[in-house]
């Protein structure tokens, strides 16, 4: 599994549901650009829905989604923009 250079929890511990959504999306992307598995990024969105995480889920989702149809500049582009 790729070494996470994101503190998720950090994320985590904030209790706005937006937040948490945006924060995901953020860190996921961030993740992405510096080379995490889309595989190993699926498998942390399964420990989270397991989890009931469902905010987490859709941050993590949405960023999962947009890097299979996007050029690492492209995530680059859009991590700059949050």
């Amino acid at each position: 599994m790729t070494e996470m250079i994101f503190d998720w929890e950090k994320i985590i511990s904030n209790s706005s549901k937006k937040v948490r959504i945006d924060g995901f999306y953020k860190a996921a992307l961030l993740e992405i650009i510096h080379g995490a598995e889309l595989d190993d990024l699926n498998i942390i969105l399964k420990d989270l829905e397991d989890e009931e995480m469902y905010e987490e889920c859709e941050g993590l989702n949405k960023a999962i989604k947009l890097a299979k149809k996007s050029t690492k500049e492209q995530l680059k582009n859009e991590y700059k923009k949050r």
